[in-house]
């Protein structure tokens, strides 16, 4: 029942400890059990809780650690669709939790990433546009050292949209941020600065 902290917390540490072991193991079970748990948690923990909101944001990075071709039986579909809609509500909550500008950059990036895995299952075109909003939002936002691989994402993203639909604009701006991160780690100013 909502509110029984009690229970709550020694599934939470069953949870980590097997999320934990997932990467080590890369067991899927493991993944998808500590998925399972962090689940229960949540219907345990009050709605508006501090702590509710904190095991919110861990389901999120939980889910999108899922690779949906290492269990071919799942439905990796409704997996990515849950990420998402999670990861959106994590958005307000990273904001409500005062999250550093950097840390919602982050977030933003990985929602972008789970939207373009979304949208080679379901080729949904809203997504291919989302992904790209997201990545121009998180690079305004991103601290030096996450700018790089921010801007990577979006340099993609920009390409994959210019092979489809020979968009000029999508060319020259995936170049111009490639220049620019290029020049930025040649003169020593980026995180990824030659030596």
């Amino acid at each position: 029942r909502p509110g029984d902290l009690e229970r709550a917390r020694p599934l939470s540490i069953l949870a980590n400890a097997l999320n934990a072991r997932y990467h080590r193991s890369r067991s899927v079970s493991d993944l998808k059990e500590s998925i399972q748990l962090f689940r229960g948690v949540l219907k345990l923990l009050p709605s508006r809780s501090l702590e509710h909101d904190r095991k919110l944001i861990t389901l999120v990075e939980v889910l999108n650690a899922w690779n949906p071709h290492s269990d071919p039986e799942s439905d990796p579909e409704g997996d990515l669709t849950e990420s998402n809609q999670i990861s959106r509500k994590g958005m307000a909550l990273t904001l409500m939790l005062e999250y550093s500008y950097s840390r919602r950059a982050i977030a933003l990036n990985d929602l972008a990433v789970a939207l373009s895995d979304r949208y080679d299952l379901t080729g949904l075109e809203d997504d291919f546009a989302e992904r790209i909003r997201l990545l121009r939002e998180a690079l305004e936002l991103c601290a030096p050292e996450a700018r790089n691989m921010v801007v990577m994402n979006l340099v993609v993203a920009l390409r994959d949209r210019y092979r489809r639909t020979r968009s000029e604009d999508d060319l020259a701006e995936s170049t111009r941020l490639f220049r620019e991160e290029s020049t930025l780690c040649s003169r020593g100013d980026g995180p990824n600065a030659l030596p």
